[in-house]
């Protein structure tokens, strides 16, 4: 009946969501290595550059984070201790 369709696609609708948090999770796997590799190489960036680059040199997958999408993994990053912030600048946190 009825009911189940319901019940279907409420399921499917779930699995697409689980779907894209895995891909994004990769997703952000890759932008972690590329930006650890970046600030390696370059010291130190501010978010912007960090975002120009990756729309650069990301692209497979490509990369389609809004800035504020990078601002919210960076700060993931900050908070576990791998990056530093200041004055607007990223660094990889000294060990």
């Amino acid at each position: 009946p009825i009911s189940n369709v319901r019940t279907l696609s409420a399921d499917f609708a779930m699995d697409e969501e689980d779907a894209a948090a895995q891909a994004d999770d990769g997703q952000e796997a890759v932008i972690h290595s590329y930006v650890m590799g970046m600030l390696t190489n370059f010291k130190t960036l501010p978010l912007d550059r960090i975002h120009n680059m990756l729309k650069m040199f990301v692209t497979d997958p490509p990369y389609t984070k809004k800035i504020q999408e990078l601002s919210a993994i960076l700060d993931k990053l900050v908070a576990a201790e791998k990056l530093d912030l200041q004055d607007g600048n990223y660094t990889v946190k000294a060990a």
